[in-house]
């Protein structure tokens, strides 16, 4: 019979986790940036200033929680292809519904229309240039402008 003398591992790596990749940390921020929308989406419809300055402060914190849960996956060493695959889809979510709803509310409008669609070309050509590399062997890493 042999015993374990190690101490406890962490509960931020326990067995169940290392079966459940839904369960490692940072694809659980993921997650949560993605349900953030939900909330962001219903201040800002609302019309109000100060939901909408709640919302933009949400929207940070969402958008500040891509950076964590990357650095996390790295320091931790959690890396999954749930994490790998979740990671640009909650960012497109996050982008490209806030847009639509500012659309939708009239936010936008005219010449502001010109940056909101670049800024939602640029979400799908890269998301459409990593679809059609990801059969190569060419990689586009993600950085801060891709």
């Amino acid at each position: 019979m042999e015993r374990n003398l190690d101490p406890l591992p962490p509960i931020l790596f326990s067995p169940p986790m290392a079966r459940n990749p839904i369960l490692l940390v940072p694809n659980l921020i993921t997650i949560a940036r993605i349900l953030a929308i939900i909330p962001i989406v219903a201040l800002v419809m609302d019309g109000d200033v100060i939901l909408r300055l709640l919302a933009l402060i949400l929207y940070v914190l969402a958008a500040a929680s891509d950076w964590l849960d990357g650095y996390l996956a790295r320091a931790w060493n959690q890396y999954s292809p749930l994490g790998r695959m979740l990671d640009p889809i909650a960012d497109k979510l996050l982008v490209g519904i806030l847009i639509a709803a500012l659309a939708w509310d009239g936010s936008f409008s005219g010449w502001d229309m010109i940056p909101v669609c670049a800024i939602l070309f640029r979400e799908f050509f890269v998301s459409g240039l990593r679809e059609f590399l990801g059969n190569t062997k060419v990689v586009l890493p993600v950085s801060w402008l891709a």
